[in-house]
């Protein structure tokens, strides 16, 4: 890593405890879009997190380095300016729990 940051799961260890809480939050609500885990683990204790992804998109691909987490689908979607895009529902791999 450029800025001599310590590697955890593959990348920074900047986002850890954000991950950690997507974990936490996937195994006790089920599978669930990068989307809803955003915005639902940012404010899950009452406070927002120091360090967190810039967005929905961001952590999808923090998502895919993590080798506790797996795409179980694909869901159409509606963006803002009404196209339709695909979401992938994040679920978490069963030997870790």
């Amino acid at each position: 890593m450029g800025r001599g940051g310590k590697l955890h799961h593959g990348f920074g260890i900047r986002h850890k405890n954000f991950r950690n809480r997507c974990y936490d939050y996937v195994r006790d609500n089920g599978p669930c879009t990068a989307h809803e885990m955003y915005s639902e683990v940012r404010t899950v204790k009452g406070t927002m997190p120091k360090c967190m992804p810039a967005s929905p998109i961001s952590l999808s691909q923090m998502l895919r380095r993590d080798h506790r987490f797996h795409v179980v689908d694909n869901v159409k979607a509606h963006s803002f300016s009404g196209e339709k895009v695909y979401r992938q529902v994040w679920g978490i791999n069963e030997e870790e729990e």
